[in-house]
């Protein structure tokens, strides 16, 4: 996500890399992020189904992505 955003510097397009993070928080582990995922689709989540490392790492790349966005005069809102 990160890496799209340096090389596009499209926020929307990156943003739209974690859509499939929103499915899983609601479909699996009640609100978290499992440790691991399977590398070919369909991606099936392993290891913990609660991992607090996964869950910061998707926070930071939100954080990131829409500062770059704010930083750009454009607002997610």
């Amino acid at each position: 996500m990160q890496a799209h955003l340096r090389v596009y510097q499209n926020p929307q397009a990156a943003l739209a890399l974690l859509d499939p993070i929103v499915n899983h928080l609601q479909t699996q582990g009640l609100g978290s992020i499992s440790e691991i995922f399977d590398g070919d689709p369909p991606f099936h989540p392993r290891g913990c189904f609660a991992q607090a490392w996964s869950v910061a790492e998707v926070l930071r790349t939100w954080r990131d992505i829409t500062q770059h966005q704010n930083h750009e005069g454009r607002s997610l809102l």
